[in-house]
């Protein structure tokens, strides 16, 4: 008793795969002879989805194996990592409501001698009542002069 615990909710224990906590941690004090009740606030999260291309001689194909970097604006931290298909497309399901940026990985590249047009993509994901799909996030990649 009067011990502070810090509880980690597994977001993958939740039946509803669209479903994700808003929190992953709660810092809770557990009293005794205490029913401590504990509310874990659940959103529904967004899908995002885009392609990336490389540009070479005014044609585009879709290039895989191409990291972009999801930033979590609204809470000031990085979300996720993605990486693109053989085809270029990405797909990630998992942003919950806030103000996001995504952008190809400046070192990857830096090591492959490209820029990313645009460099950087904001998004916003408001509050739904169900997921939300968020598409046509696209880079091209063109070669730096």
């Amino acid at each position: 008793p009067y011990d502070d615990y810090l509880l980690r909710i597994d977001q993958y224990s939740i039946d509803d795969p669209y479903l994700r906590p808003v929190y992953d941690n709660y810092a809770v004090t557990f009293n005794p002879n205490m029913v401590t009740a504990i509310d874990i606030p659940l959103v529904y999260a967004a899908e995002v989805t885009g392609r990336v291309q490389r540009e070479v001689d005014g044609t585009r194909t879709g290039t895989g194996g191409v990291t972009l970097i999801v930033r979590d604006v609204t809470r000031d931290r990085k979300s996720a990592e993605i990486t693109t298909f053989r085809s270029g497309d990405f797909y990630y399901l998992g942003l919950i409501p806030g103000e996001y940026t995504i952008e190809v990985d400046p070192h990857q590249l830096s090591q492959l001698g490209y820029s990313a047009v645009p460099e950087v993509r904001r998004l916003e994901v408001l509050p739904q009542d169900a997921s939300s799909q968020i598409g046509d996030i696209d880079f091209v990649l063109v070669p730096r002069k």
